[in-house]
């Protein structure tokens, strides 16, 4: 028949899993505060840095459309999403311009990226297609 554990070696096996359990504890507790104050943090910004981005983008994509119709009576945007390409950004978008001589009724599909804009009234369908394909089917 076994003998039962002596006193000892059982106080100092729990005291030995509570140092360890502790010592994880404390381990799983700095790397929450690591991650709360450092990548948080980052992760606010980068998120804040795109929005500012992507609003940049936009921007940019409205005045080129002013830009390359200045004579239309106005120019009305409907859905406008920015779509990266590596690093480049894409605003892939609708817009209903109302000019006197119109070829399009209602709203047209542009995409502007790296400065270049190709609008569908301007440029045809085919050249919106084929840029819209490349840069903007997952938008």
């Amino acid at each position: 028949m076994p003998t039962p554990p002596s006193a000892p070696a059982t106080v100092s096996r729990a005291l030995i899993l509570g140092v360890a359990a502790g010592v994880v504890l404390l381990v799983v507790l700095v790397l929450g505060l690591v991650f709360w104050d450092d990548v948080l943090p980052d992760t606010r910004a980068e998120l804040k840095h795109d929005a500012q981005d992507q609003t940049e983008q936009i921007q940019a994509a409205h005045t080129a459309i002013v830009a390359r119709d200045p004579d239309a009576d106005t120019i009305t945007f409907g859905k406008v999403d920015v779509d990266w390409i590596g690093q480049s950004p894409a605003v892939c978008g609708m817009v209903d311009v109302d000019e006197p001589q119109d070829s399009l009724d209602g709203e047209e599909r542009f995409v502007f990226i790296d400065g270049e804009l190709t609008l569908e009234s301007l440029d045809g369908s085919a050249a919106v297609q084929q840029k819209w394909k490349d840069v903007c089917d997952d938008v």
